[in-house]
């Protein structure tokens, strides 16, 4: 049966990369040879399902950061690569607010901020209040529109779906606080890069 060993011919690449924490990183291996078989590990242990040439992390965290290799393999040979080193830079930076646009009666809320945020925390409807103007930052408050989801869109807008009970028509007012844990927790905090945010609106009368 016609086929070649594995040669590795360059990589991976890039050889070491830094990035900052929630940005991607992705490590290619160059080769040659038939029906290859790929099996990326990080710190001498296998990464479950990373088979590919290419091995992507769409938001690196900083348990991401170390030393990456792969393996290919045929049934010629095997072949390990180099290491390649990747470095997660802390963000201290807390996201900010940039806008929010709503519909007429506030059931669909989009929310944008300034940088990438972590999945995680900004899929999390407990992470996002909405008052109306006036009323205290409280999560008991019985003006307050209930957050039913909140869902990553591009890595830097949240759409918010809210229940608005009283089904007035509204506009949002003014973005008055953000937070990202960081004056609260140190900066290990997996809180960090979260996405959070207590918004007033201004309603008006029903329609």
């Amino acid at each position: 049966m016609a086929g070649q060993p594995i040669f590795i011919t360059s990589g991976p690449t890039p050889a070491s990369q830094t990035v900052t924490e929630v940005q991607p990183a992705s490590f290619t291996i160059g080769f040659t040879g038939s029906s290859p078989q790929f099996q990326w590990s990080k710190n001498g242990s296998p990464i479950p399902g990373a088979n590919g040439q290419t091995y992507s992390i769409p938001s690196a965290l900083g348990s991401d950061a170390g030393f990456y290799r792969v393996v290919i393999s045929n049934s010629f040979n095997s072949v390990t690569s180099t290491v390649a080193t990747l470095t997660v830079r802390v963000d201290t930076n807390p996201p900010t607010i940039v806008r929010a646009l709503a519909d007429k009666y506030l059931i669909n809320v989009t929310v944008s901020f300034s940088k990438l945020l972590n999945p995680a925390s900004a899929s999390a409807s407990c992470h996002y209040e909405i008052y109306p103007t006036g009323d205290p930052e409280l999560s008991d408050s019985p003006n307050a529109l209930a957050v039913l989801t909140a869902v990553l869109n591009n890595g830097t807008n949240v759409i918010l779906t809210t229940l608005n009970l009283t089904n007035s028509p509204g506009t949002l007012e003014t973005i008055t606080y953000y937070f990202a844990r960081t004056s609260t927790f140190p900066t290990t905090s997996p809180e960090r890069n979260c996405a959070c945010a207590i918004i007033w609106m201004t309603a008006t009368s029903s329609i």
